[in-house]
């Protein structure tokens, strides 16, 4: 399996279960996946017990929006229909290769079959061999409900392609918190702003990340490279940082691979008391697509 951006955590957790999940099961995991038709959250609240056994309530994984959802000793996917009071089948890596079963996963797709357990995936967090593929037989409604999935030990789903009346919609993972730490994570662009008090000095801390394949580019009109500004209760400007500052008029580039961190030093000691909100930015020709804010007390 290759894929870097897996936790060895994760392999770790693998290694001393005799019991393969491929959906872990923990209140507050998460997973984002982003597609052509938007961003998707799968998220795991709080459990509750269901004719004794321990459900987690599962937002956004079935077509029905939640689900109260268990692994079984088997590793099946299963679902509690409280309408019913009987456990539906949501996902089956149990089922032999070619083979056939019935699941609640979606009301448009009834039948899944298990294509493949060392299916091939590539995608925004990575490139895996030992992937499950489930593909769905067409159900009752036309042009809607599920096409395949793709499924990693340990990890969750990958990928989920759906069908829509425009033609098949795929949905990768790009996200995913598992136990509370961030096992997973797709290259990204992402802008940040932290507070540090220092004595009579506010730090004021940016910082860029950008992990894609290819190095953020950011042009510039002087050697200023970013500016802050504090304004008050009223929503005044208070306070600039570049007001008052030099910059040589010379053009700048920075090529922007991995972090890149920025630090103004703002005197806060003549501040009256009271809030402040902090407002940074880079300051590239290319407009400022690149801000953030964050509250000041003082």
């Amino acid at each position: 399996m290759s894929g870097t951006r897996i936790s060895t955590l994760s392999l770790l957790a693998a290694a001393l279960s005799a019991q393969t999940l491929y959906l872990p099961l923990d209140e507050g995991n998460l997973w984002l996946y982003h597609g052509a038709g938007g961003l998707r959250v799968v998220e795991v609240k709080e459990s509750r017990e269901f004719a004794g056994n321990r459900y987690f309530a599962v937002r956004g994984l079935t077509g029905n929006g939640e689900a109260w959802i268990r692994n079984d000793a088997g590793g099946r996917l299963l679902a509690w229909d409280e309408r019913a009071e009987q456990e539906l089948v949501l996902l089956d890596p149990t089922a032999p290769e070619g083979s056939s079963y019935d699941t609640g996963m979606d009301p448009c797709s009834r039948r899944a079959t298990v294509e493949s357990r060392n299916a091939n995936y590539s995608g925004p967090v990575g490139d895996f061999e030992n992937v499950l593929r489930v593909a769905y037989s067409p159900g009752p409604c036309m042009d809607a409900g599920l096409a395949s999935e793709d499924w990693l030990p340990w990890v969750g789903m990958l990928r989920r392609v759906r069908i829509t009346i425009a033609g098949p919609r795929e949905y990768d993972l790009i996200y995913a918190r598992l136990g509370g730490v961030t096992y997973v994570r797709a290259p990204q662009t992402g802008f940040a702003l932290s507070l540090v008090p220092s004595g009579e000095t506010l730090l004021v801390k940016i910082t860029l990340r950008h992990t894609l394949p290819r190095p953020l580019v950011l042009n510039f009109s002087s050697s200023q490279r970013f500016d802050v500004a504090a304004y008050d209760s009223n929503g005044k400007e208070f306070y600039r940082w570049s007001r008052g500052r030099a910059f040589l008029t010379v053009m700048g580039r920075e090529e922007i691979r991995g972090e890149q961190t920025w630090v103004a030093e703002v005197p806060v000691s003549e501040w009256p008391q009271g809030e402040y909100a902090i407002l940074a930015w880079l300051t590239p020709l290319e407009g400022h697509a690149w801000s953030a804010s964050a509250l000041y007390k003082k």
